[in-house]
């Protein structure tokens, strides 16, 4: 099981991180919430007293997790549900290449689909990690939808040759992909899922 704790000690709030999050309901997962003028009562002491370490060491925090059957069925690890996005994504991206370039060889159409989805997952966790700014993706795939860009492929390989440029990372060197036609609203619709409040992660 994975519990996730968030406290900026005015407030401290335990989660159990095994079930999908939900930006439209943040309380998904929640376990229990105190601010600092309760942790001195009785029950928030009892509580509190789960995340000491020979509490956990002895199985403290399992036995606070909901055991439904519903509860059950969606508890998955985050990197297992990334993992079968990931999956997901790869999957219509292959499908939609393939429908453009029929004649691609297996092995340069996977190239070309991890490539892309490295590219764009590299430079999200950048953004997020506030190496790289903020939204570009994002801002990128709204202003196409707007009709500010014509082709949303061609600005993403301007920000990937600027990426490059900039943090010289090898998944940014020149590659056969940014020759290939690519399905952009597929592509505008992950960059989409990446950010919340699309995204869970």
């Amino acid at each position: 099981m994975a519990f996730v704790v968030i406290s900026d000690f005015e407030e401290l709030r335990l989660y159990d991180a095994s079930l999908r999050p939900d930006p439209q309901h943040p309380g998904v997962g929640l376990i229990f919430s105190y601010r600092y003028t309760d942790y001195l009562a009785s029950e928030a002491l009892a509580n509190l007293w789960t995340l000491a370490r020979e509490a956990v060491r002895a199985g403290a925090l399992e036995a606070l997790l909901k055991h439904s059957a519903k509860d059950k069925r969606h508890r998955v690890l985050v990197d297992q549900a990334f993992l079968a996005d990931l999956s997901g994504w790869r999957e219509q991206l292959a499908k939609s290449v393939y429908k453009l370039h029929p004649a691609l060889e297996a092995s340069d159409l996977n190239s070309a689909v991890q490539v892309m989805l490295d590219r764009l997952i590299f430079i999200r966790l950048a953004e997020d990690r506030r190496v790289w700014p903020a939204r570009q993706l994002h801002n990128l795939a709204d202003s196409w939808q707007a009709g500010k860009r014509r082709s949303l492929a061609e600005a993403l390989s301007a920000l990937f040759r600027e990426v490059n440029r900039q943090l010289d990372g090898e998944i940014f060197l020149p590659h056969p992909s940014e020759q290939l036609t690519w399905d952009e609203t597929l592509l505008a619709r992950i960059i989409h899922e990446l950010y919340p409040p699309n995204s869970p992660y």
